[in-house]
């Protein structure tokens, strides 16, 4: 639900709920981040927690600690402006609780040690990033599938028609994919079981100095 002041838009609720008859207010949102450890790590990067402030949107264009802000200083705020209470108060409605909802992906440095953002669930999802150079190096024998945008919240798993892509050919299409559009691929390494391929781990590969683009 949209709120409107003077026919801009000032917020919107993604769910207002009831249950066991308190009514919720609540944010939700599902983000995919990567972290980018430091040149020189403090010691509670490597064994503690690691800045919120460490982790990017695949493109630079999001990170952690802007979107916690986000959500914590504005989008659950909303109940308590005026013109969102007028709306409220029109639908017979009282907020008495709000929550946030942060779902989403953590993907880690390939071969290099860092440690979750703190506040972070210690069974959350969990994938790692790569250089174009560091899986052209992978294991030749492994078979992974591309995903599209629309496909990245669930594990994959072919149909019995579809087949994975082989490393070699895979290196060349990713290689074409850099080189037209410098930008991340999320790829799963697949394993056959019985009569399908299913995701076992997945993966960024980025454009070579992706850690070091200032967004």
């Amino acid at each position: 639900q949209q709120i409107y002041h003077q026919k801009q838009t000032i917020g919107s609720f993604d769910f207002i709920y009831q249950h066991q008859g308190t009514l919720i207010h609540r944010e939700s949102a599902v983000k995919f981040y990567l972290g980018v450890p430091k040149p020189q790590p403090e010691a509670c990067e490597a064994f503690g927690s690691s800045n919120l402030s460490q982790w990017w949107g695949p493109n630079k264009l999001d990170r952690l600690d802007l979107k916690l802000k986000k959500l914590t200083q504005h989008q659950i705020c909303l109940s308590e402006s005026p013109v969102a209470q007028s709306f409220l108060q029109t639908q017979g409605l009282q907020i008495q609780r709000r929550e946030i909802d942060l779902k989403g992906y953590l993907f880690y440095p390939w071969q290099q040690r860092l440690a979750a953002p703190e506040g972070t669930h210690p069974n959350h999802l969990r994938g790692y990033w790569l250089t174009l150079s560091q899986f052209e190096a992978f294991n030749a024998d492994t078979y992974w599938w591309v995903l599209p945008r629309m496909s990245w919240l669930s594990k994959a798993k072919l149909k019995r028609d579809e087949q994975p892509i082989p490393h070699p050919e895979l290196k060349t299409q990713i290689e074409t994919m850099m080189m037209q559009q410098a930008s991340p691929s999320l790829l799963a390494k697949m394993h056959k079981l019985g009569e399908y391929w299913i995701e076992t781990e997945r993966f960024f590969v980025v454009p070579s100095g992706w850690e070091n683009i200032n967004a």
